[in-house]
């Protein structure tokens, strides 16, 4: 044994020391790794949660954003409608909500937010023009009857003539 040599009961106070100081770090190292350890379990588990939360408002945004496109396109069919049904009645169309449905597919809104009629640009007016222009058909027939006389020949009162003027008055109208 050490102790039994010169200065060995020394060096053997020395190697166990130098054992425990060993020990001591390699406690506090399995202790940090723990720590460690721990730690970046709890991260994981952070990250997890954040992402988790991140598909989820990312998906509420992806929805918001459908929505308010199909607000926005609900609101421009609305308006095209609206402007095409009003452009059909000034110019006499004959049912002007059933033709709007047939030609609102060819007007657009462009980026100024103007209407727009047909591949070529149109103003809506010049289109729907165009349309009734071409289907005259669906223009109402809003010509007056008669000679073009302003309306019929003043008429007598009656109410104070005796039967012999009334027919009087009857042979001169005729």
């Amino acid at each position: 044994t050490l102790e039994g040599l010169e200065n060995g009961a020394d060096m053997v106070e020395t190697i166990k020391a130098e054992f425990a100081k060993v020990n001591q770090e390699a406690k506090q190292n399995r202790l940090g790794k723990e720590t460690a350890e721990e730690s970046a379990t709890e991260m994981q588990t952070r990250i997890e949660e954040l992402e988790q939360s991140m598909k989820k408002l990312q998906g509420q945004y992806e929805e918001s954003v459908k929505k308010e496109q199909a607000e926005r396109q609900k609101r421009i069919d609305a308006t095209i409608r609206t402007a095409t049904i009003t452009e059909l009645q000034r110019l006499n169309c004959v049912n002007s909500s059933e033709i709007a449905k047939l030609i609102s597919q060819n007007v657009r809104i462009d980026d100024d937010e103007n209407l727009t009629y047909g591949e070529e640009g149109k103003t809506l007016a010049d289109g729907v023009a165009e349309y009734l222009k071409n289907n005259a058909w669906a223009v109402k027939n809003d010509a007056k009857g008669g000679s073009g006389a302003n309306g019929s020949p003043q008429k007598k009162d009656t109410s104070q003539m005796t039967y012999s003027e009334m027919l009087a008055a009857a042979e001169q109208e005729s």
